[in-house]
């Protein structure tokens, strides 16, 4: 660039990021920040504009009433988030896993795909999210992101009944949060049958944010959880926040969860990690109907991710 023309790109928020979509304009919109005792913590009534809008929450408590000055941050902990508009209320339960929210970033790659019995290749760019689990730029992905036949080739074959076509996937790019500058990535190391992948980024920045799975703990069926996820794109990866739940245990042919999320890291209402699910696909023979694909997914318990972690670690180059 020459003369004035210089390239600006805003910092990301230090705060959560609370967003909201409504197509109201007429009716203000309240939001309202509770303790787990319901205390009131901090309120906004705002005018909203049609379409997705953002509020950024510093972590700070409104001062005491009659008082003046700067705002006190909040300890960590639960939050309850509540929206309301028009007599309509919507509450969203945040258990401030804010903290992470740099820790999930965009992985870049380009994906091969070669037809059985053709010569012919195609190339082209896909994405996944991955976890970074070390200060040093380690990430955590599904395995299926670098076997993309383990999981998809089994997907189209199931629909085909033909032979799943050779799925290749590699020039891996990170994006990390705030930065525009892709950061390239090698594979470490993976375990098929667990479904797990390790990558580090080449030359890591000097300060990354990264889940702590020293702290992590194993889940138990029935319990809420939470993922962290990032909204497509076109909303520039806005992370987000999203339930889940462990709906079930397996014993064999591993230990391991089951729940509805897949290829994330689950946390507790704490901020605490109890593992990483993955999405599995079991064939089953069927004599009427072929061969039939049962899709779930499973997780890997916070204690077993954590020793495999380790593993990785004391080999890491």
């Amino acid at each position: 660039l020459y003369g004035n023309r210089h390239i600006r790109t805003p910092n990301e928020p230090n705060g959560l990021s609370i967003r909201y979509f409504t197509s109201n304009t007429s009716d203000s919109l309240r939001v309202s920040i509770q303790d787990v005792q319901g205390k009131p913590v901090r309120t906004w009534k705002l005018l909203p504009k049609a379409g997705l809008n953002e509020l950024v929450w510093n972590f700070s408590s409104a001062p005491a009433r009659g008082r003046r000055g700067p705002a006190s941050p909040v300890s960590p902990g639960e939050y309850l988030i509540t929206l309301e508009q028009a007599g309509q209320k919507q509450s969203v339960e945040a258990a401030l896993l804010a903290k992470y929210r740099a820790s999930v970033v965009t992985l870049s790659y380009t994906l091969s795909v070669e037809e059985r019995g053709s010569e012919t290749v195609s190339r082209m760019g896909a994405e996944a999210e991955a976890t970074v689990v070390s200060a040093d730029g380690l990430l955590i992905v599904p395995s299926s992101v670098i076997n993309p036949t383990d999981l998809y080739g089994k997907l189209l074959q199931s629909r085909s009944g033909e032979a799943p076509p050779a799925m290749n996937a590699a020039d891996f790019f990170v994006r990390i949060p705030g930065s525009d500058e892709p950061l390239a990535a090698k594979v470490l190391t993976q375990d098929r049958d667990l479904g797990i992948a390790w990558l580090k980024i080449t030359k890591p920045p000097s300060t990354m944010a990264y889940v702590d799975l020293s702290a992590a703990e194993d889940p138990f069926v029935g319990q809420k959880a939470y993922v962290l996820g990032l909204i497509a794109e076109e909303f520039d990866y806005a992370p987000f926040v999203e339930q889940a739940r462990i709906t079930g245990e397996i014993k064999v042919p591993y230990s391991a969860f089951i729940t509805n999320q897949a290829g994330k890291m689950l946390f507790s209402k704490a901020g605490v990690p109890l593992g990483f699910s993955v999405m599995r696909i079991e064939a089953r023979s069927n004599m009427s109907a072929g061969i039939e694909f049962k899709v779930y997914s499973t997780l890997l318990g916070g204690s077993r991710l954590h020793a495999l972690h380790q593993r990785v670690l004391q080999k890491k180059p």
